[in-house]
């Protein structure tokens, strides 16, 4: 049984087309994801510091009437609040000058604890934004708004597991349709391949379909 030249055209060709969109769309994919982290880290930053800045304006207000930062009513509340608003935000804590923990929301740190005051992360692993309130011109707390590093790296993962589920259905479907087109352009082509074939074996029965052209036979 002898291969059909014309199938096997058709094959290589539909092969080395899906191939070419699939490096492709691979190559614009890994470039998106490499360019992600860089890009989404300074946005949560920035997040963070937009969060910390609200807090930081009504804890402000509460100094200005001469309230005290440990005796200040509902910041539990408004930092469980904040959490429950900003779900990558990781933790929010209140530190008095000396690095002790005033009020906390989100991770192990507890009220009581006393965490370093100069720069540089609260706890390993996460991102730290310090916000200080000041009174008189000098620092009586700080505020700390915390990003887990860990969400950037489930972030980078869910977005190249999103990136390669569309990647495999852009490639299925292009392939289909692909297939479908070229079945379509070819049959065509080969039914009239057919009669000439026949004919040049000497059988004249064949006829060509309704709406062909003989010239194409010759």
């Amino acid at each position: 049984m002898t291969r059909d030249p014309l199938r096997s055209l058709v094959f290589r060709l539909t092969a080395v087309t899906v191939a070419v969109m699939l490096g492709m769309a691979a190559w614009a994919s890994w470039t998106a994801f490499q360019r992600f982290d860089p890009a989404f880290t300074p946005e949560l930053a920035r997040k963070a510091g937009t969060v910390g800045e609200s807090l930081h304006a009504q804890m402000t207000r509460a100094l200005d009437y001469g309230i005290p930062v440990d005796r200040m009513p509902g910041i539990d509340a408004l930092f469980a609040d904040e959490m429950r608003a900003h779900g990558d935000i990781a933790y929010i804590v209140l530190t008095a000058a000396d690095g002790r923990v005033i009020a906390s929301a989100g991770t192990r740190i507890r009220v009581g604890d006393r965490l370093p005051t100069g720069p540089g992360p609260l706890v390993a692993g996460f991102h730290n934004t310090t916000l200080p309130l000041l009174k008189s011109g000098e620092t009586v707390a700080r505020l700390n708004v915390g990003i887990d590093n860990a969400y950037l790296a489930k972030a980078s993962v869910d977005l190249m597991l999103d990136v390669m589920s569309v990647l495999v259905v852009s490639v299925l479907i292009t392939f289909e349709v692909l297939l479908l087109v070229v079945n379509l352009a070819m049959s065509r082509v080969s039914t009239l391949r057919s009669v000439a074939l026949r004919a040049e074996g000497g059988d004249f029965r064949c006829t060509v379909p309704a709406g062909g052209s003989r010239d194409a036979i010759d």
